[in-house]
């Protein structure tokens, strides 16, 4: 556990003099776009990113001060660390500027980007897929579940569209689906 708080604040350090050095070297440039001032290089892909630096480093450092402080004193850490952790992450982000250098790669890029989009269109259209299923079910199996051998399982089966909804996934995904499948 040392040895993750040491890299941890090795990196918040190595990040830290990194964006001091760039704001030293831009000056006022680093907040300002060439849409504000006429002698800005800086462009607004390149201050959007100016800025998540900016807001990902200081979480760092209120996340390193606070986890101090909280610590020392022997309190718990509290959910503003639990963010401020979990914001951190995104550090990683600042991997995808490498990407511009490399046109393939961004190229790979985009089409993971645009097969996640359609994952969630699949996702949403079983989800409704399953819906309906499960309307139909509740109304033919839920709803005359005293005329099976199990009424109390049926009924915990497919007695409500959640419950439906819930036994068709678990169907769906041949997880422990036996159980109420003999019965049915």
């Amino acid at each position: 556990d040392d040895a993750w708080d040491a890299a941890n604040a090795g990196f918040a350090t190595f990040f830290t003099l990194e964006l001091v050095v760039r704001l030293m070297a831009h000056g006022p440039d680093f907040f300002c776009s060439h849409d504000c001032r006429e002698s800005s290089s800086t462009t607004p892909e390149d201050l959007f990113w100016n800025y998540f630096d900016l807001v990902i480093v200081s979480a760092g450092l209120v996340q390193e001060v606070v986890t101090s402080t909280v610590e020392d004193s022997g309190q718990k850490l509290g959910a503003l660390v639990t963010i401020l952790r979990m914001l951190r992450i995104l550090r990683v982000l600042r991997a995808i500027r490498i990407l511009r250098k490399f046109p393939e790669l961004y190229i790979l890029m985009q089409g993971l980007v645009a097969s996640v989009q359609s994952a969630i269109w699949v996702c949403v259209m079983f989800g409704m897929l399953l819906l309906i299923c499960a309307v139909f079910v509740t109304s033919v199996v839920g709803q005359e579940a005293q005329e099976f051998s199990d009424p109390d399982l049926i009924y915990h089966s497919f007695g409500t569209v959640a419950w439906s909804m819930k036994t068709l996934f678990i169907y769906l995904t041949f997880d422990d689906w036996s159980t109420s499948a003999r019965i049915v």
